[in-house]
């Protein structure tokens, strides 16, 4: 790709309006100036019209001087009346019009202006008067009165030099202009009510991805985005009722769980053994947590808490000395969070990497978004394992699993959370041995700018 194109693509217009209205802004361009190289070819009938209509009142002046003044003073006035660009002259004939075209609209308009006079109007097909310069137009009346009653007043018109023309062609330009700009708005105010309903159902798919499957879309504008607007509605009923099915069962399955295991936790405290009360402890333990990990899992986050500043740096500190993580430092930073959510799926990581390694450490850093790296000593993972971490219910078996009560659920929570945030989680092993887990979350505009500023003085 050459330099022109990358820029071309940088500068390309990404919405859909802004680019058709650039397509018609550049067809409208096009138009225009293809009219005006039309306006400006020299020997063109807009030249002659314009030339007739801005030259006629000299040529009627000059023919009315013809018929009632005397020979020598005609012959003075018809002297002065020529210019470098329009020549009169008498001559007992008409101008020779040998395969040249009749005007037959401009000789109309000046039979009007001279009634009674015989007048033709040629465009030359061969001028051979002047060779060095073209003919425009060739012009003959008839002179009816005075001393040279009988002959004709000819007229040779040349084409004006474009510093000349182009000021006598604006007030034909401006008013096509005026047509193409109020086109333009014309045009961007449909594009702009047809790319609206295409804004609100792509903001509206965002929040249906995060979960949010309560919001509809409106049923207007042209068949097909009402079409689309009721599929889209349909869709989005079909799923909300699935999801309230679900939470429904899954709410009735947790408390018809949790109840024996209640009862059961109750009856094992009375054991005598304690060898068998503690496994009977440990194992019912491990049942709450498994329910608690499946309900958690298929649970929207959203049903669960809202959005609140949350200072992750302080979050982060106090889980690493819950679990016991060295915490390797990071600027204080306050986020818009779900809290809960967040310092569970945190954590989740953390007694991971202490399971499996004694010296697991945290490291938080500020650049393009927030990067929490988490990573121990530990054993590492086979590119196999690692790619079935993130699936649920697929525990690592045989090397690690994240905590989740042998589920294969724990990392697949923590994946909903980050992604919740718009973050998003990476695991990878480390050269050496052990697992890193990277943590990206998007840093906010004010925070982005501030750690930029403070990059640049460092």
């Amino acid at each position: 790709m050459t330099a022109l194109q990358r820029l071309a693509q940088h500068l390309r217009p990404r919405g859909l309006a802004a680019q058709f209205a650039l397509l018609l802004m550049g067809a409208i361009a096009a138009a225009q100036l293809l009219a005006l190289l039309l306006f400006a070819g020299e020997g063109s009938d807009f030249d002659r019209q314009a030339r007739m209509h801005q030259d006629l009142g000299r040529l009627i002046a000059l023919l009315h001087a013809v018929e009632q003044a005397d020979e020598d003073v005609v012959t003075e006035i018809i002297e002065q009346s020529n210019t470098g660009y329009t020549r009169f002259f008498l001559a007992e004939e008409p101008l020779d019009t040998a395969g040249a075209t009749p005007l037959l609209n401009l000789a109309a308009d000046l039979r009007r202006a001279t009634p009674g006079n015989t007048v033709l109007v040629h465009s030359p097909g061969v001028a051979d008067l002047r060779p060095d310069q073209p003919v425009l137009m060739m012009i003959s009346i008839g002179i009816n009165a005075g001393p040279f009653r009988g002959e004709w007043l000819n007229s040779l018109v040349y084409p004006l030099p474009h510093s000349l023309a182009w000021p006598r062609k604006w007030g034909f330009v401006i008013p096509l202009l005026m047509s193409a700009a109020g086109c333009l708005a014309v045009a961007l105010y449909f594009t702009r009510q047809l790319t609206r309903p295409l804004a609100r159902a792509a903001e509206t798919a965002r929040l249906a991805g995060a979960g949010d499957h309560s919001q509809r879309l409106t049923v207007s504008g042209p068949a097909e985005l009402q079409d689309f607007a009721r599929a889209f509605n349909a869709m989005q009923a079909q799923i909300a009722g699935f999801e309230a099915t679900r939470r429904t069962i899954l709410a009735a399955v947790g408390h018809d769980i949790r109840t024996p295991v209640t009862s059961l936790r109750l009856r094992a405290e009375f054991i005598e053994d304690p060898e068998l009360r503690e496994g009977m402890i440990r194992s019912l333990e491990e049942i709450s947590v498994i329910t608690e990990d499946l309900l958690g899992s298929v649970r929207r986050i959203s049903d669960q808490e809202g959005l609140r500043d949350t200072d992750l740096t302080a979050l982060l500190q106090d889980l690493c000395e819950e679990t016991g993580v060295r915490f390797l430092g990071g600027p204080p930073l306050i986020l818009p969070l779900r809290e809960v959510a967040m310092r569970r799926a945190l954590r989740n990581l953390m007694v991971n990497a202490m399971r499996y390694a004694r010296d697991a450490e945290a490291v938080m850093q500020l650049g393009s978004d927030i990067t929490l790296e988490l990573r121990d000593r530990g054993p590492g993972l086979s590119a196999e394992k690692l790619a079935l971490l993130n699936r649920p219910f697929e525990a690592a078996s045989g090397g690690r699993q994240f905590a989740g009560g042998g589920t294969g659920l724990g990392l697949a929570i923590c994946e909903s959370v980050l992604r919740a945030h718009g973050g998003t989680l990476t695991l990878k092993n480390r050269e050496g041995g052990g697992l890193s887990a990277v943590v990206r979350l998007p840093l906010p505009a004010p925070a982005q700018a501030s750690s930029e500023g403070a990059s640049a003085s460092g």
